[in-house]
């Protein structure tokens, strides 16, 4: 009777993925689109003062980045979702139909009729956007086919990538040195451009670089990428469970895994601490950071210059811990530039570490700093909301919808319309025209409301579904090893621990899940309960009189028992109980339900009780389901188009 907290995560992947805020518009009307109505652009621009909290993490399918440093060129989304570059131009990444450098922003020629930016990535030379309808687009040097066009020839404007897969859409993406990678619209990776190190993650290296985007090997059994991040020559992406897998290039360690050996498969990092998820993550030149659920951040690879903030120069090869962010600080953004990293704090300012060569830490120096140093003033009562670094500059979206970047500038990339470095926070040229004034586009970074960023709200509920749920008379909770422990009556066996003793009033631990299984979701019926296992596979105990524990018979069972086949190959993703009877959400999107089906609550078109797991009648044409609540006698379902679906008895209304 309880639905699953995975279903914010669900709901971020398939509908919130593809809102967009920006700053300063006079547009308050808001629609909540999918990727597969691709007919018109997205209309969801809001008023900066309806934000929760603005801003983005660069890589994250839970917010859009809007602005992005590249080798020596900087492009942001403006607040009407068009793209403005300024600097290095000589293959066309500033995508205005040219090759000569800019000091100060130029539009992008178009995407297309009526299309608008969503999400950008600057990479070395050469520039990619997710656009409105989920499509990609790219610009500028495609030697290695960079740009997924299909050639290898370089675009000065805006060119469609070759297809992402059957029906499949972008929904973040992130622009290496001569590589580009994608997460799709299904949690998967697809990648193109150079690959002589791997990078690309498909299993192939050396001379196979690829100019259409393909598909990268397996990120392991039922796993899916929540973030990317391509550096120089190698990639990671922080996957559903909040580990790290990287691949490509490992010469300085920068993959994590305790040795050098380059990887051309996606390949788990070392551990990130005890207990320790990621929820961000950033890759430079030879080094990768990432924050951490705790919001410190750990970074390992190459170590020159201080890349790492561990207050040393020692290579590291696997996660280590920066030197403090300040007394209370915590991170939450961050961005590896080449040789050097940049972190938002929670009050607003900057700390960097690394080389600082022509002043890309910010600090007011030239000095290379080996644990994170505040950067100088972002102007009077000025905070960040955003922070993006390239090779060797940074730049930060400020509170007010204004950018300010520093470090090297020789080929205009700071955007104040000069070519002289800066050591310090400099603001840019004005983002629009006397007549036409444009701010920077800012995503939402707290779509609840709640004050808890999206990345780390999305880390606490991956892998970590409704971890207690209540019955009639009883209460069951997943432990923090995966068993379940239950209390209350027990007379139809419902807390699973082998007996029928009437009551337990201290929690008693149920007997096995299965050898080497773990519950990962829990939902109690009237006198049932149902786990959802780490393997996908459904198992419940108790009362049994209407097939509600799904084995095909009508035997109470006082022991977790699984259920049958939910159907060839599928698995289950959430799972709610109703008083006699369950609905599953399927790994297709699909539900299954059984048990009792008085007044059609099993959504089969009948009024038979079934003993096992039975697909629902068709959510509707195209349509899935993204979230499950069943009460006693009615289940409910949110679709993937944000509509809801319901079936059962209809009494009360």
């Amino acid at each position: 009777m309880r639905i699953s907290v995975k279903s914010i995560i669900l709901v971020f992947l398939m509908l919130v993925l593809s809102l967009s805020v920006v700053t300063n518009s006079l547009n308050g009307e808001i629609e909540v689109p999918t990727f597969e109505e691709t007919v018109e652009p997205l209309n969801v621009i809001l008023p900066f003062n309806q934000t929760n909290i603005p801003g983005f993490q660069e890589g994250s399918i839970f917010t859009d980045t809007t602005l992005s440093g590249g080798g020596y060129h900087t492009c942001i989304i403006l607040d009407d979702g068009s793209v403005s570059c300024w600097g290095l131009n000589v293959n066309g990444q500033i995508g205005d139909g040219t090759t000569i450098d800019l000091t100060t922003r130029t539009q992008t020629s178009s995407f297309g009729i009526g299309r608008t930016a969503m999400t950008i990535s600057s990479g070395h030379k050469h520039t990619c956007a997710i656009l409105d309808d989920g499509s990609v687009s790219c610009w500028g040097w495609n030697l290695f086919g960079q740009l997924g066009d299909g050639t290898n020839i370089d675009r000065n404007t805006p060119t469609q990538t070759s297809s992402l897969g059957t029906g499949r859409t972008a929904v973040q993406i992130s622009s290496g040195e001569y590589h580009t990678c994608a997460i799709l619209d299904d949690g998967t990776v697809s990648c193109w451009g150079y690959n002589d190190f791997g990078q690309l993650g498909n299993g192939t290296l050396s001379a196979s670089s690829r100019n259409m985007p393909t598909q990268t090997s397996d990120l392991g059994t039922g796993r899916t990428a929540v973030a990317i991040s391509s550096g120089h020559y190698q990639t990671c992406a922080i996957l559903d469970d909040g580990s790290v897998s990287c691949w490509g290039s490992n010469t300085g360690g920068q993959l994590g895994d305790g040795t050098t050996m380059n990887r051309n498969k996606p390949t788990l990092t070392s551990s990130l601490g005890t207990g320790r998820t990621a929820v961000a993550i950033s890759s430079g030149n030879s080094h990768t950071c990432a924050i951490l659920d705790n919001a410190s951040v750990s970074c390992w690879g190459s170590n020159y210059f201080g890349l790492l903030g561990d207050g040393t120069i020692t290579q590291r090869r696997t996660p280590t811990q920066t030197s403090s962010l300040g007394t209370g600080r915590t991170a939450i953004a961050i961005s590896s530039g080449g040789l050097h990293t940049c972190a938002l704090l929670d009050d607003g300012s900057v700390s960097c570490w690394g080389w600082n060569g022509y002043g890309n830490l910010g600090d007011g120096t030239i000095t290379d700093r080996s644990t994170p140093t505040q950067i100088s003033s972002l102007g009077t009562g000025r905070t960040a909301v955003a922070i993006s670094s390239g090779d060797e500059h940074s730049c930060a979206l400020l509170d007010d919808g204004t950018v300010s970047c520093w470090g090297y500038n020789y080929f205009g990339q700071l955007g104040d319309g000069t070519n002289t470095d800066r050591n310090t926070p400099t603001q840019i040229s004005n983002l629009g025209t006397t007549t036409n004034p444009r701010t920077a586009a800012l995503s939402e970074r707290d779509f609840d409301g709640d004050g808890i960023l999206n990345i780390f709200d999305a880390q606490q509920s991956l892998g970590a579904e409704t971890t207690i749920s209540s019955g009639d008379l009883h209460t069951c909770a997943i432990l923090d090893d995966g068993s379940v422990s239950c209390w209350g009556y027990n007379w139809d066996g419902q807390l699973g621990d082998g007996t029928t003793t009437i009551r337990r009033t201290t929690p008693t631990q149920t007997l096995s899940l299965g050898a080497n299984r773990t519950a990962v979701a829990i939902s109690s019926g009237q006198y049932h309960t149902c786990a959802l296992l780490d393997n996908g596979s459904v198992s419940c105990w108790g009362s049994n009189e209407f097939g509600q524990l799904g084995d095909g018979t009508t035997t109470n069972r006082g022991t977790p028992t699984q259920t049958l086949s939910l159907g060839t190959g599928r698995t289950a993703v959430a799972i709610s109980s109703g008083e006699s009877h369950n609905c599953a959400i399927l790994d297709n999107g699909s539900v299954s339900c059984w048990g009792r089906n008085l007044d059609g609550r099993l959504g089969d078109g009948t009024t038979m009780n079934r003993g096992t797991p039975t697909p629902t009648s068709s959510l509707g044409t195209g349509r899935t389901a993204v979230a499950i609540s069943s009460g006693d006698w009615h289940t409910c379902a949110l679709l993937d188009d944000a509509s809801v679906s319901c079936w059962g008895d209809n009494g009360f209304g």
